[in-house]
C-alpha cells in the first residue's frame, strides 16, 4: 500500500509540475506622450477647460497652443499669464517641471517648456506651451 501511495503522489507531482504555465514576456510601456492637455483659471471650478492643440514635430517634440475664446476672460476670469494646467499622459510617464500651481503661458517668444519622460525606456520629449485670447467667441 505504501508503494501505491508513493506512485500516486509521484504521478500527481509530475502532472502538477508539467502543467505550470510559462510566464508571458513582460509588457513594456514604451509610449512617451501627452494624450490631452487643458488649462483653466485657478480657483474657478465652474469655468470650462480649454483644450490645447498639440502639434508634434518630426523629432517628437511638440508645441501646444491654447486658444482661449474671446469671451472667457470676462465670463470666467481666464488670464493667459495665470492658468492651471492639467494633462493626461500615457502609462509610466512623468512631467518635469510639474504642472502644479499657476503657470504663465502668455509669452509666445518664450513659451513655458515641460519635458515628458518615460521611466521605462528613458525616452523624453519637450512640449512648449503657449496660451492666447483668440478672436473667436465660445459656442456656449
Amino acid at each position: 500500500m505504501k508503494k501505491f501511495t508513493r506512485y500516486i503522489l509521484m504521478i500527481v507531482a509530475a502532472l502538477g509540475l508539467a502543467s505550470c504555465a510559462v510566464p508571458d514576456d513582460e509588457f513594456t510601456h514604451d509610449e512617451c506622450a501627452i494624450r490631452a492637455i487643458y488649462v483653466s483659471p485657478p480657483g474657478n471650478s465652474s469655468a470650462p477647460q480649454v483644450a490645447g492643440k498639440i502639434t508634434v514635430g518630426a523629432n517628437g517634440d511638440a508645441e501646444v497652443i491654447f486658444a482661449i475664446p474671446r469671451d472667457y476672460p470676462s465670463r470666467y476670469g481666464y488670464d493667459p499669464s495665470s492658468l492651471t494646467v492639467r494633462a493626461n499622459v500615457t502609462y509610466d510617464v512623468f512631467i518635469t517641471p510639474g504642472l502644479e500651481g499657476r503657470k504663465d503661458l502668455s509669452h509666445e517668444d518664450k513659451p513655458y517648456v515641460i519635458t515628458v519622460s518615460n521611466r521605462t525606456t528613458g525616452e523624453s520629449h519637450k512640449y512648449s506651451l503657449f496660451a492666447y485670447v483668440s478672436t473667436v467667441v465660445s459656442g456656449e
